[in-house]
C-alpha cells in the first residue's frame, strides 16, 4: 500500500482478536497488503514485485513468504517469517 492509504481495514479485525503491532524492526512475522488499484502509484504488481518493493523500503532482508492470499478482488496480503531479529 502507498504509505498515504490506511490498512485499518485489515488492522481493526488484528486488534480486536489481541493482537498487539509492534515496530518493524522487532517483528518475527510481516504482513504486506497489496491494493491493485495503486499498481502504477506503487510502480509494481501485486503477488510479488511490489510486496518485495515493500519489504526492501522497509529496510527487511532475508525474510520467507508463508502464505499469500487475496481476501478481496483486487487485495492481496502476503505474510513473510523473518529470523530473530
Amino acid at each position: 500500500m502507498p504509505p498515504f492509504k490506511p490498512v485499518t481495514t485489515y488492522s481493526y479485525p488484528l486488534a480486536l482478536a489481541g493482537v498487539t503491532p509492534v515496530e518493524v524492526s522487532a517483528a518475527r512475522r510481516v504482513i504486506v497488503v497489496c491494493d491493485d488499484t495503486f499498481r502504477e502509484v506503487v510502480g509494481a504488481a501485486c503477488g510479488g514485485p511490489a510486496e518485495a518493493a515493500a519489504l526492501e523500503r522497509a529496510g527487511i532482508t532475508g525474510s520467507v513468504l508463508r502464505d499469500r492470499f487475496a481476501p478481496a478482488p483486487g487485495r492481496t496480503l502476503s505474510v513473510y517469517e523473518r529470523a530473530a531479529p
